[in-house]
């Protein structure tokens, strides 16, 4: 009889699993907070979609998951870029084969800093793996594209290559290296960031092939380091629009 009871226990646990994954998707709006609006939802909660994802002015379109245990593909494109990534729990917060691609102006913006330049080229994000929990960044390994690269002041314009930046994580901190391809490091560094702002200091490699002005403009914004480096750092909150 206790056997008998298990088994029909067992059969109700999965039952019940398998009506919550298949309710319509359109239940899950209401449990959003008011800020965030959403149109066009399809599918179920195992696997949908979201026509349109507002909040505030930051826009997504397309917005599809699926559950593939024991994490969530979630999928997006808009304004801001277009990309995925596998999100799951484990003790801690799991990203997994992530990629997202954003003009870098749109990164720039997003900083709120006073740049005396602006940039081309569109930042190519790799994924391979992220951990984190309450105490900050556990385990990173990723890597940056910047695709075009170029530096614009007024009429001018520098081309940079294909820079490429890895980051990693090291006593709770974010690092971070960023390279042309086959050079010595233009960039390096570490620094910390989460939802109210970043922080980051580390040394740059000035090019023998900078115009006069840039290296000027460089040597304002940073002091003198060691071998001819110099050293910067940076910090601030994000600056998301508000309506």
């Amino acid at each position: 009889m206790t056997r008998g009871w298990r088994y029909a226990a067992w059969f109700l646990l999965l039952y019940g699993a398998a009506l919550v994954i298949n309710l319509p998707a359109r239940l899950l709006v209401r449990f959003l907070p008011p800020p965030v609006q959403v149109t066009a939802v399809s599918g179920t909660v195992w696997s949908g979609n979201i026509g349109q994802l507002r909040w505030q002015t930051l826009s997504l379109n397309n917005v599809s998951w699926r559950w593939a245990w024991p994490g969530i593909r979630i999928t997006a494109q808009g304004d801001a870029g277009r990309g995925g990534v596998t999100l799951g729990w484990t003790g801690a917060w799991r990203l997994s084969d992530g990629r997202w691609q954003t003009p870098l102006q749109a990164v720039m913006d997003l900083t709120g800093l006073p740049l005396p330049v602006g940039g081309g080229g569109d930042l190519v994000l790799t994924l391979d793996r992220m951990r984190v929990d309450a105490g900050g960044c556990r385990d990173l390994a990723a890597t940056l594209t910047w695709q075009g690269a170029a530096l614009i002041a007024g009429e001018q314009r520098v081309a940079l290559g294909e820079p490429r930046a890895q980051f990693g994580c090291q006593l709770r901190q974010l690092t971070f290296e960023l390279r042309q391809m086959r050079n010595a490091p233009l960039l390096t560094g570490q620094g910390s960031f989460d939802a109210a702002g970043y922080r980051f200091s580390g040394r740059i490699g000035l090019p023998d092939a900078l115009p006069p002005l840039w290296r000027q403009m460089v040597e304002n914004a940073t002091r003198p380091g060691d071998n001819g480096q110099r050293i910067t750092e940076i910090s601030g909150t994000w600056a998301l629009p508000r309506r």
